[in-house]
């Protein structure tokens, strides 16, 4: 088997310097292709090849339809299906059309090799600008979706927040209900703690004592069994008896 290459490598290639292939696609895009043949001379073909080429066949046929097949097969193609998964497909069209030209002339290929690809450098630099676009908006979507997600996060610790208060106040309601008297203690349990005695109207809700109250009223001897309203107590008047005149007796003057 022998092995063709061309290729923009200088020392690379069959030939010195740059080797490689120029072509451009269907939308004008020019490109570089560096691609390799393995092939054999066709022993019952020998005497043929001989016969029209002598040993001119690799300069004279191999070199020249590599290179006019290659720039057919790649006009076809856009350079966005050249510089993507279609590559193959480029690769695979030229492997079956090349092998068809061999065997018309006496050669057995073996296989064809799109080795690498180069593009014009104003192609490169718009593709690396396309690239850096989407991977910008790339990253804000994704910041975007971070966002998003912490404000769903939000929302359901408000939700669940709220639907804890909720069910706070039906389990207050619910005691209530079935306890009215729990509220005054409750409102005697938010009072300062320098508060002992709270005096109120005739007339208004009992307050109960609080436990502090109570130690102190007994600690005095003032603990009674209820505390209600004050009373002001009614002063009283001492005073002395009139001497009531007896009869017959003098009445002094």
């Amino acid at each position: 088997w022998q092995t063709y290459t061309m290729s923009n490598a200088p020392d690379e290639g069959a030939v010195l310097g740059d080797d490689s292939i120029r072509a451009r696609t269907s939308d004008g895009q020019e490109v570089r292709l560096d691609c390799s043949v393995i092939f054999r001379v066709d022993i019952e073909q020998a005497v043929l090849i001989h016969t029209d080429w002598q040993n001119r066949y690799v300069e004279d046929f191999v070199r020249p339809v590599i290179r006019g097949v290659v720039r057919t097969l790649v006009s076809q193609f856009k350079v966005e299906e050249v510089n993507s998964s279609e590559r193959r497909d480029l690769e695979t069209a030229l492997n079956n059309y090349l092998r068809t030209e061999f065997a018309d002339k006496g050669l057995v290929l073996d296989q064809f090799l799109l080795r690498d690809i180069t593009f014009s450098p104003e192609y490169a630099a718009s593709i690396e600008q396309k690239q850096m676009a989407l991977e910008g908006q790339l990253q804000r979507q994704y910041e975007a979706e971070q966002i998003r997600n912490l404000a769903i996060g939000r929302a359901d610790a408000i939700e669940i927040e709220a639907q804890a208060q909720a069910r706070a106040l039906q389990l207050i309601a619910e005691a209530l209900k079935e306890d009215p008297e729990l509220i005054t203690y409750q409102y005697v349990e938010k009072l300062a703690p320098n508060i002992k005695v709270m005096l109120v109207p005739s007339g208004s809700p009992l307050i109960l004592p609080v436990p502090e109250l109570e130690q102190s009223l007994a600690e005095t001897g003032m603990m009674t069994s209820t505390v209600g309203p004050l009373r002001t107590p009614t002063p009283t008047i001492d005073i002395p008896p009139i001497p009531v005149p007896t009869i017959g007796a003098d009445v002094v003057q």
